[in-house]
């Protein structure tokens, strides 16, 4: 009977054995795939942030541009506004000499650029 249960043991003890064999190799291929499937993903990550850096890059640089163009616009509104106001000024003297000038006759206007030689 000792026999038996030795024996019944051992071949208890061997099945285990061979149990943990056949799983350690297929655990040993899952974690190769996995730590090639870990690299792959890590040199993905570099080039998403090589391409998220060059993006930033672009996007700071239209920021500045953004700026630049709102300066510009600033400036140019100013300029507009100034002319404007000499535009508004070159009409007042335009309407007081075209009054002034409709007062005048042949007669005068001859008499006036007569003496301007």
């Amino acid at each position: 009977m000792i026999q038996k249960l030795g024996t019944f043991l051992l071949g208890v003890a061997v099945c285990f054995l061979a149990m943990y064999f056949v799983s350690t190799q297929k655990m040993d291929a899952r974690i190769k795939d996995l730590k090639l499937q870990n690299d792959s993903l890590l040199n993905a990550n570099v080039i998403l942030d090589s391409l998220e850096n060059t993006y930033i890059a672009k996007m700071n640089q239209a920021s500045n541009e953004i700026i630049q163009l709102g300066s510009d616009d600033n400036a140019l509104e100013t300029k507009v506004k100034y002319m404007n106001r000499e535009i508004t000024i070159i009409k007042n003297k335009y309407e007081k000499a075209r009054n002034y000038a409709d007062s005048f006759g042949s007669d005068e206007l001859q008499r006036y650029f007569a003496e301007l030689k």
